[in-house]
This record gives structure tokens, sequence and C-alpha cells, in this order.
């Protein structure tokens, strides 16, 4: 089983238990993107460069004992009406994973991403079925 096919769980024990890297984790969802993004677009904006390096400090903080959450050094997408330091927020997403249908909401590129396997978990929010629908 290839990282990608990990739920976000289990890929925080691999890293917690030393099996896989955070950076292996981070390159593993950097690659799946770099494979579907052409077709899925669920992202707006890619934080390529500050990803690699936040996974090498995220790394440290693991093994120093500082993070020792379950999901410590999990890659995750953030829906892009979450304000993020740093990173343009425009609260737009593009097509869904079956791309035969509309996203259905401002979630579908959160709900996309994690259906493609671009990411192991995504933050979004729901106030009229914006992740229901399009995750359905």
């Amino acid at each position: 089983m290839g990282i990608s096919e990990l739920t976000a769980l289990e890929l925080g024990k691999e890293i917690k238990e030393k099996r896989i890297s955070v950076r292996e984790a981070v390159q593993a969802s950097l690659e799946r993107i770099h494979k579907y993004e052409d077709t899925v677009h669920a992202y707006v904006t890619l934080t390529e460069e500050a990803a690699l390096a936040q996974a090498d400090e995220i790394q440290k903080q693991i093994d120093d004992g500082i993070l020792t959450g379950p999901l410590a050094g999990v890659p995750m997408a953030i829906k892009d009406n979450i304000c993020t330091e740093g990173i343009e927020t425009t609260c737009s997403s593009k097509n869904p994973w079956n791309t035969e249908h509309v996203p259905g909401g401002s979630s579908g590129g959160s709900c996309a991403a994690v259906a493609a396997g671009e990411t192991f978990f995504a933050l979004g929010s729901d106030t009229g079925g914006s992740i229901r629908q399009p995750s359905s």
C-alpha cells in the first residue's frame, strides 16, 4: 500500500513510529497533485516550497516530542475561505473529482482534493450543503 492510500490516522501513526517522514508524506501529496490536478482542479493555491519547509520543521518538533497528536505531520488542505497567514484567500474552487458534475458548493475543492488522494484530509465549512453535496 502506498502512502497516498493511507487514511490520515494511519499516516499519523506511520509518522509517529518513524516509518514515514513528514517530508515523504508531503512529497506523496504533491506527486498526486501534479498527477491529477489538471483534471481535478481542487486547488486554487499550492504552496509547494512552504509545505516542504514546514515538513522539515514539523518533523523536528515530532522528533523532539513537542508535537504528539494523532495527526501531527499529516498533510492537509484548507478551504479557500479560511484565512491563512501569507496566502491569498479567494473563496473559490474549480471542478470536482467527478468531472461530469459541478462542485455543488464552495467546499467542492476540499472534497475533490480528498477524493483524488491529493491530500489526506481538508478543512472546509458547510452552511448550505457545500461539503455534503459534492462529497456525495
